[in-house]
């Protein structure tokens, strides 16, 4: 049996981040001429561990993690709002 679960956990992240690829090609693809602002690709959220190694492969691309993949998202947002507002909470 947990071959089984094993075995479905496996097709889903693959088919997942087939998707996700697709979607990266496809923003990366709709930028407009001229625009190459785009030279690294950084995987976060709860989901980092799980895709990056399918995406790299799906993408065929080296993609970057931070330390805290979980967070990373809550803390650029954290020092964006603290730039916009000027205050930091601790």
């Amino acid at each position: 049996r947990l071959a089984d679960v094993e075995k479905t956990l496996e097709v889903a992240k693959e088919r997942v981040s087939r998707r996700l690829a697709y979607r990266v090609k496809e923003l990366l693809t709709s930028l407009p001429p001229g625009v190459e602002c785009i030279n690294r690709i950084v995987v976060s959220g709860g989901g980092a561990y799980v895709f990056r190694k399918a995406l790299e492969e799906s993408l065929n691309a080296d993609t970057d993690m931070p330390d805290d993949p979980v967070f990373a998202n809550a803390i650029g947002f954290y020092k964006i709002a603290s730039e916009l507002f000027g205050k930091q909470y601790e």
